[in-house]
Parts: structure tokens; sequence; C-alpha cells
């Protein structure tokens, strides 16, 4: 079964063969879109996982995270943890988006 990113990239490589141009703006910027979209999601589906989205404290250990109140101080680390919340909830819509596109609901 293709998903839409596949029928979309095989309707570009058509226009491409066929040298139809006229058909859509520019094939292979089409292509490129693919393939960055492709990219973006595997990234996101290997970073999310190491998302750190609690407060920590490695007491002393000077680990630098910035959800560390140890090294930044509670109210920081509590700020940066909220923020990775958002940003991690961000990527999750995003990533939900792409395969809902790959899937033809999109």
């Amino acid at each position: 079964m293709t998903n839409k990113l596949d029928q979309l990239e095989a309707f570009a490589d058509g226009v491409l063969s066929r040298g139809d141009t006229a058909m859509i703006a520019n094939p292979q910027t089409v292509k490129s879109l693919i393939a960055l979209v492709r990219e973006c999601k595997e990234a996101l589906e290997k970073v999310m996982p190491l998302a750190v989205t609690q407060v920590i404290a490695c007491h002393g250990m000077k680990c630098r995270e910035p959800v560390c109140m140890s090294c930044n101080g509670e109210d920081d680390a509590e700020a940066a943890a909220k923020q990775a919340c958002v940003d991690y909830d961000l990527a999750n819509h995003a990533l939900a988006a792409i395969e809902s596109f790959e899937r033809g609901e999109g």
C-alpha cells in the first residue's frame, strides 16, 4: 500500500519523465519537499523519545541540562521543563499531521 507522499512523488516523477512541467509549478521542488518531509518525520521520531520534560537534579555533577534545578535553579529548570512540554506537543502535532497526510486523511 502506498501512502500519499509516495503517490505525490510518483506523480512528480511522471511529470518529470514526460517533460510536462506545466502540470505543476516545479516537479523537482515537489520531490525536494517530499524528501524534506520524510527527513523531518524521521528526525522527529528519533528525537522525541529523548525529550526531557521534567525537572531533574544532578546534585552537583554539572550536567548543564536546561531542566536541571541543581545547575540552573528551580525557577529556570521549571520554565525549561514547561517549554520542553510545549515544544514536544508541537513536534507531536507535526508528526501526527505528516502521518495523517500519508494515510490520505489530510
